[in-house]
C-alpha cells in the first residue's frame, strides 16, 4: 500500500470509529482526533461554527451528551489528497441516531464532510478544520423527525 492509500485507510478507520462512538454518546475518540492547538475550526452541519479548542471541546461534549442509540454508521471518503504535512478529505457520514433519548427522534442522518488536516508533534494527522452539511439521502418513515433533527442542534453551544 502506498502512502496515499495508507493515509486514506487510516483516516477512514479513525473517522469511522469516532462517528460510531459519537452517535452512542462517547465523545472520546472525536476529542482524540482533533488538534487541541490553535488554529482549529469547526464549520458544523448543525449548530454554530466554532474556532479555537476552548470553543470546540465543549461543543463536541454537548453534542455527544444529546446522542444515543447510534447504529448503522458508515463513513465514506469520496476524494482526498495529501502533500507534505497537509491533507484533506471529502466524504459522507451516514447513521441512525436518537437525540435527547427520544425514540421519536430516531432518524436517518447524513452529512457531507470536508476535513483539512496537518501533521503535528508526533501524530500522523490531526483535524484542524472541518465543515459539514446535513443531508437526507432519501425519505424515511420518520421523516418528520429527520426534518426536526437539524433544528434540534441549533442551540448546541
Amino acid at each position: 500500500m502506498n502512502d496515499r492509500e495508507t493515509f486514506r485507510a487510516m483516516v477512514r478507520q479513525l473517522q469511522h470509529e469516532a462517528e460510531v462512538a459519537l452517535v452512542r454518546g462517547d465523545v472520546g475518540p472525536r476529542l482524540e482526533m482533533w488538534s487541541h492547538n490553535d488554529p482549529v475550526s469547526l464549520f458544523a452541519a448543525v449548530g454554530p461554527s466554532k474556532s479555537g479548542w476552548d470553543e470546540l471541546e465543549p461543543t463536541f461534549r454537548s453534542l455527544a451528551a444529546r446522542l444515543s442509540g447510534g447504529r448503522d454508521v458508515d463513513y465514506e471518503i469520496m476524494e482526498f489528497d495529501m502533500s507534505g504535512d497537509m491533507a484533506w478529505t471529502a466524504g459522507f457520514a451516514r447513521f441512525m441516531v436518537s437525540t435527547d433519548g427520544g425514540p421519536s427522534l430516531i432518524a436517518r442522518f447524513g452529512s457531507r464532510t470536508s476535513i483539512v488536516e496537518r501533521a503535528t508533534s508526533g501524530r500522523s494527522s490531526t483535524s484542524t478544520a472541518t465543515s459539514s452539511q446535513q443531508i437526507r439521502p432519501h425519505p424515511q418513515p420518520s421523516d418528520e423527525a429527520s426534518l426536526s433533527f437539524g433544528r434540534e442542534f441549533a442551540d448546541v453551544p
